[in-house]
């Protein structure tokens, strides 16, 4: 059984905050946003 590595907690507050940034105040992003997010998290 291969462990699995802990997440790098600093990368996950940044893609959070990236969201609250694209997601505004209703919290909703819609498809391109949700790509733009997706991008963003992976490439770090």
């Amino acid at each position: 059984v291969r462990e699995q590595p802990e997440p790098d907690r600093n990368n996950e507050e940044r893609v959070r905050e990236f969201f609250r940034k694209l997601a505004g105040d209703d919290m909703e992003v819609d498809w391109m946003e949700l790509k733009e997010i997706l991008d963003y998290a992976m490439a770090k």
